[in-house]
């Protein structure tokens, strides 16, 4: 499981980025930050196809990121 980020102070995704997560990882999971600004998605993807996905997702809106191997941003307790 890979997980990718969107810093964003409202925690709004868009339909078409969302579309385009559920079209690229049909299961995923995400967690909303508000208080630190992002909104996170774990996908059962491979890290090179999760990178793949947020450049096409800066495409939309410059703000996503393959998040880092060693943090977690969806399954915070």
């Amino acid at each position: 499981m890979v997980e990718i980020f969107k810093e964003h102070a409202d925690g709004l995704v868009r339909m078409e980025e969302v579309d385009l997560i559920t079209q690229t990882s049909p299961n995923y999971k995400f967690y909303t930050d508000l208080a630190n600004g992002y909104v996170a998605f774990a996908l059962t993807i491979t890290r090179e196809k999760a990178d793949e996905l947020v450049g096409k997702l800066n495409e939309i809106t410059d703000c996503w990121f393959l998040g880092d191997e060693n943090e977690e941003y969806v399954f915070i307790d």
